[in-house]
């Protein structure tokens, strides 16, 4: 068996893909966000040389540099976050590449145009960006889609968790036709899906159709206040439909887990004390991030005297 050094090896280079970025991971230099699919990524050379480096060698190769300057300061980096993710899970340490967790783009097609977004990343934001920069030409020609074509065809037996991001994830369908696949080849639909939603809109019943057969389902809802400051944040949602549409979640499976995800801002860190005691009244897990760039939306700006 090949001997890892654990000081600087990382699982994601092995075992990840995230579709949007195109590669294994967020961080890494942009040389390395050019693949169409797993197996593309790891017959590259100088994706060979990267693992390499990190898991023989013991080297801290530059391409990491964002992990490397995080763990400097004593931050629980991605790589720090993917070894726990396979400690917890009780997954041996892949020495071999493997895909084992999938993250799935849906693209960028979005009913919302919240007000911690962009346009690149929502389509809800076109038609106001159109028109207050006449720079801008966003439209059908931006849309980004999930290329099913690279993945139909790749070696999906191994995947044990999968994220699925948007736009708006539950306004696609296409990947439930991954979803299937990667279901056909594991042999069992026992696996750990986890949806980002904004919750705004009803499932489809062929939605309902693959959700209800997954028994590691996790829905988290982006949701950064309650009632009239949500239809201000959430440009263009209705708080009455989020709270429709989580009881609908809740009837998917027995074992169906619902979380919220707040973006902490200028517009809600105020009222912080809303969502989170209406997230405890409901049982759900709470998850905090942070809107940074650009600074009018961060709660930074508050100047405390």
């Amino acid at each position: 068996m090949i001997k890892i050094n654990l000081d600087t090896y990382c699982p994601r280079l092995f075992s990840f893909f995230d579709t949007n970025k195109n590669g294994a991971c967020c961080r890494i230099d942009e040389k390395f966000l050019r693949f169409n699919n797993f197996k593309e990524m790891i017959d590259d050379p100088e994706h060979k040389k990267l693992t390499a480096d990190l898991a023989l060698f013991g080297k801290k190769n530059e391409a990491c540099a964002g992990c490397w300057y995080e763990e400097s300061l004593g931050m629980f980096s991605l790589r720090k976050q993917a070894l726990e993710f396979f400690t917890n899970n009780n997954i041996e340490y892949p020495r071999q590449n493997k895909l084992i967790f999938l993250t799935i783009d849906t693209g960028n097609n979005c009913n919302l145009a919240c007000r911690t977004c962009a346009p690149a990343v929502s389509s809800g934001w076109w038609k106001e960006t159109n028109t207050f920069d006449k720079n801008q030409n966003w439209g059908s020609a931006s849309i980004r889609e999930l290329n099913l074509a690279y993945w139909l065809l790749e070696d999906l037996s191994n995947v044990e968790k999968i994220l699925v991001l948007g736009g708006e994830p539950f306004l696609d369908t296409k990947h439930l036709t991954l979803l299937e696949e990667i279901f056909r080849q594991r042999g069992d639909s026992n696996i750990q899906v986890h949806y980002v939603t904004n919750a705004t809109i009803k499932l489809s019943q062929r939605h309902r159709e693959v959700l209800t057969k997954i028994t590691g389902l996790q829905i988290g809802l982006s949701i950064d206040a309650i009632e009239d400051r949500f239809h201000y944040i959430r440009t263009g949602g209705h708080w009455q439909d989020v709270l429709e549409n989580i009881k609908d979640y809740r009837t998917l499976n027995s074992t169906v887990k619902i979380g919220v995800n707040v973006t902490v801002s200028i517009y809600n860190v105020l009222y912080l004390n809303e969502v989170f005691n209406w997230a405890l009244d409901n049982d759900f897990i709470l998850n905090f991030m942070f809107a940074y760039t650009p600074f009018a939306v961060s709660f930074k700006i508050v100047k405390i005297k």
